[in-house]
């Protein structure tokens, strides 16, 4: 994650003022349609920031629990933030449009584009604590805010690809240096859980070998038989 975010950043750093074929092709498609689609495109990159928001503000509602989820955000989003800026003095000699929907009337565009870093970054540090439908609806926010990136003329194409791989390299190096969680169950809630159906068990561990669905455990039963566990979480509900 790490290496293709920086691999991306470094590309547009580097052909930022160079306009390929496809650039403009992209350009003039997502600008070419009627004037309500550029309403509807404001609505969507408004709403992006605004879903991220939501997330932290859910994450902030699950208490204590939270607390490193919450940290991460915080850090990435200060960490991409400032990159965003630094980046923007450097190329543009400007500051960038981190709310282009108050005052901003000509907008010339530009590498990074803020929100889609800063949107991508922050989506992608939430993505272990959060739901798999709210994952997904996360990229969906990424996609969108992306190309109505390109149709309200806050940067091209390449720009906002870049900019992907911007929130991309902060997100993959905070979860470098402080971990990710992996969502594995407490080996003790898992053997509570045996207990409670009455089944004794010790020398629970997860096992070697695992298959799509659920989480496999191995454990010793009565007597030293083995017992082979499946434990279905949050994602296999999901799943279903």
């Amino acid at each position: 994650m790490t290496v293709i975010g920086g691999i991306l950043a470094l590309w547009a750093m580097a052909t930022v003022n160079h306009v390929a074929s496809w650039d403009s092709s992209f350009t003039q498609l997502v600008q070419s349609g009627p004037g309500w689609i550029k309403t509807l495109l404001s609505l969507g990159y408004l709403l992006s920031i605004l879903y991220a928001l939501a997330i932290i503000g859910a994450l902030i509602w699950g208490g204590k629990e939270r607390r490193e989820a919450l940290r991460d955000i915080a850090i990435v989003a200060i960490g991409t933030t400032g990159l965003v800026v630094l980046l923007s003095r450097l190329i543009n000699g400007t500051w960038p449009y981190f709310v282009p929907e108050i005052g901003l009337e000509n907008p010339v565009a530009q590498f990074p584009v803020a929100r889609v870093a800063v949107v991508t970054a922050i989506l992608i540090c939430a993505t272990p604590f959060v739901t798999r439908p709210l994952r997904f609806l996360g990229w969906f926010a990424v996609v969108l805010t992306s190309i109505a990136a390109v149709g309200l003329e806050y940067g091209t194409l390449r720009h906002t690809i870049g900019s992907f791989g911007v929130g991309l390299f902060s997100a993959g190096l905070l979860l470098l240096i402080v971990g990710s969680p992996k969502g594995y169950p407490e080996l003790e809630s898992v053997a509570a859980g045996l207990r409670l159906l009455g089944a004794e068990n010790s020398g629970i561990a997860l096992a070697e070998n695992q298959t799509w669905g659920s989480l496999r455990f191995t454990a010793r039963g009565d007597a030293g038989k083995p017992i082979d566990i499946k434990v279905l979480g949050r994602d296999a509900a999901d799943s279903q």
